[in-house]
């Protein structure tokens, strides 16, 4: 007869959620650790119901398994059960929950959220979000981890260094990781019904920006902001507001039902969001920019030009968007993840950095007194700079030769052009936001232009808005997945034959459902 394997579980971090009622009890962390000492019994009994697990720890009387990768358990426990004495300890605190039945087990996916308006009581905190490990995992597989973190500011860096408890890290930015967002409005979820909606725009940018693998990092680089986030990505898609701040209400109802609230969110949430310091911010820029760049032909150039005094690093074939900083160092990584190609530079952009670090620059534009540029040999007026070794090269002075100089550099001044006029937050005192719903709406945007027409035309984010803005649609909420309908057409098919109408599961800001898409 096999003895039962001993569970030795080395760290667990222990999240209640509460699924219902309006207040955690006079006590809320009495009621943690009451959970916390019925811990052994709750796992012991969901491992029982887990067939897959007991098998795999079953294995274990015969020789040790060691399990590295991270274990989400779900336990539904109602306060009924721990005032009838399953847990031991004083009277359990607070009004009930109504005795709502609990749900089915479940084991939950890293990055799914709990459901909208449920109030966390963390025990201990978490230090990172543990979504986070499988991107960075997958990331260090690809060999670009590094690349990721020479690209986050040093503030990034400090704050997930401080969360993380690496010796020397100053605590202020470990406050800064773990700052907890402003509420929406508790009316803002979880929705249920249908609404009918404008513009699916949106949810398509989503669907884009699943196919890439960029929405699933969303929930966990920036826990409760996602769904302030999601709103300034439908309002980076949706039609410019009036005066510059005056929304229509067709807008409102699209942002509102995107993301996943009834109402709107409020704007001084997404005001908040962005006055904030927030180190996902920079992280979901990294990971869109790693994302471009592995799509790149290294013998292709890049575009380099300023941008709302910064300096934004772009993909010419598609009109992607890379990497956006204040100066030319941080864009160094996204250059050598893209192959080191050879970097066209608009006129006036700062150069001396990129040069320094032994980026090749060409440009159509004269330079001026002091200016590392040199004339480049051979008809045109053209000039490069960068180390002498880099021009060594036989296959660079041609493709320096052929570049084009200058049709790249209008069609991104458009782009920059639409997004500014599509603010989130108008007059927001940090570019961060701005910055990160830029490249996350134009990287979506992009997709969807370059598998629906990049074999007919050469492609934009813009003529996705141009395109596709005006397509309404009706949006139903259920209890496991948010429809979008769309109406017959062209359009419809056209979407759905590149696999722009695929479920995209567990969306965050969405309450974890899944976004499908139909038509009719």
């Amino acid at each position: 007869m096999s003895e039962e394997p001993d569970v030795v579980v080395r760290r667990c971090d222990v999240t209640v959620v509460r699924g219902g009622g309006w207040s955690w009890g006079p006590a809320p962390g009495e009621l943690v650790r009451r959970v916390v000492e019925a811990l052994p019994a709750l796992i012991h009994a969901q491992l029982e119901r887990d067939e897959r697990l007991a098998a795999a720890l079953a294995a274990a009387v015969d020789g040790d398994v060691e399990i590295t990768e991270p274990v989400r358990v779900v336990v539904p426990l109602s306060l009924a059960d721990l005032a009838a004495g399953l847990v031991p300890g004083p009277a359990a605190p607070g009004p009930a929950t109504g005795g709502a039945a609990a749900p089915p087990p479940d084991a939950q996916r890293d990055g799914e959220a709990a459901p909208a308006g449920a109030r966390e009581a963390r025990y201990p905190r978490p230090p990172l979000p543990s979504g986070l490990a499988p991107v960075l995992s997958a990331l260090a597989e690809r060999g670009e981890l590094g690349r990721l973190l020479a690209a986050l500011p040093p503030a990034a860096l400090a704050a997930y260094a401080a969360s993380l408890g690496v010796p020397g890290a100053e605590p202020a930015a470990a406050a800064a990781a773990t700052a907890q967002p402003r509420e929406t409005d508790r009316a803002a979820g979880p929705r249920m019904g249908e609404v009918e909606v404008g513009s699916v725009l949106p949810f398509l940018v989503a669907a884009a920006l699943h196919k890439v693998d960029l929405l699933a990092p969303v929930a966990p680089a920036l826990g409760g902001d996602v769904r302030a986030f999601a709103a300034g990505l439908a309002y980076k898609v949706l039609s410019p507001p009036g005066r510059g701040w005056r929304r229509s209400t067709s807008d409102v109802e699209a942002a509102a039902a995107f993301a996943g609230v009834r109402g709107a969110v409020a704007d001084d949430v997404l005001a908040d969001l962005a006055r904030r310091d927030v180190p996902g911010l920079p992280l979901l820029d990294g990971l869109a920019g790693l994302a471009v760049c592995r799509g790149h032909e290294a013998d292709r150039p890049l575009l380099v030009t300023r941008a709302e005094g910064g300096l934004l690093l772009v993909e010419p074939d598609g009109l992607f968007p890379v990497a956006w900083a204040d100066a030319g160092t941080p864009l160094v990584p996204f250059w050598e993840a893209c192959g080191r190609p050879l970097v066209v530079a608009a006129g006036g952009v700062p150069v001396d950095e990129l040069a320094a670090a032994g980026v090749p620059l060409v440009t159509a534009t004269p330079p001026a007194r002091g200016e590392p540029w040199r004339r480049l040999p051979g008809a045109g007026r053209r000039w490069v700079a960068g180390p002498a070794d880099s021009w060594s090269d036989r296959r660079l002075v041609p493709r320096a030769a052929a570049a084009d100089l200058t049709g790249p550099v209008g069609a991104v001044d458009e782009l920059l052009a639409a997004m500014a006029a599509r603010r989130a937050v108008p007059r927001a005192p940090r570019p961060g936001l701005e910055r990160t719903l830029t490249l996350m709406a134009a990287t979506g945007l992009g997709t969807i232009a370059w598998l629906l027409w990049r074999d007919r035309e050469p492609t934009e984010p813009q003529l996705a808005l141009a395109r596709l803005a005006d397509l309404g649609g009706l949006v139903r909420f259920g209890e496991d997945e948010v429809r979008v309908r769309l109406p017959y057409g062209r359009r419809h098919d056209d979407l759905a034959a590149h696999g722009l109408l695929a479920d995209v599961p567990a969306v965050a800001w969405l309450d974890g459902r899944t976004l499908t898409f139909g038509r009719g």
